[in-house]
């Protein structure tokens, strides 16, 4: 354990309401310059009943000690106890292969013109085998 804050997990449960607005211009903040890349993006839909792993991050003087696989079995175990389904974006191939081991697969892979190739990831609910 440690006392400072190394790293953060989002899960967002269905139907949940948008960030504050204080929140959003944080995020737009943090995209930067690809802000208008993001929002041009056409995902594909989630599933409505879903929950959304928004954001997964760890300080980068804390990677490599299985912090994010930590964080993640943490928000995961809490939509199992929902019984939901959880899904996610990502544009980095090394996200994909972390999502795997802990039941994420891949459901469509969109090519972002001037842009990343993001990765929309499922798990479904545990023990179902169903989104």
């Amino acid at each position: 354990m440690s006392e400072h804050l190394d790293g953060v997990a989002a899960l967002l449960r269905p139907h949940s309401p948008a960030p504050a607005d204080a929140a959003q211009a944080r995020i737009a903040d943090l995209l930067g310059d690809r802000l208008d890349v993001f929002l041009a993006a056409e995902l594909p839909p989630r599933p409505t009943e879903a929950w959304e792993l928004a954001t997964l991050g760890v300080r980068p003087s804390a990677r490599g000690r299985g912090l994010g696989s930590a964080l993640l079995a943490e928000g995961l175990s809490r939509v199992d106890a929902a019984g939901g389904s959880c899904t996610l974006e990502t544009s980095d191939p090394r996200n994909v292969e972390l999502y795997s081991r802990h039941g994420f697969s891949v459901t469509a892979t969109t090519r972002i013109p001037d842009g990343p190739v993001v990765h929309s990831m499922l798990r479904a609910p545990v023990g179902t085998g169903r989104p």
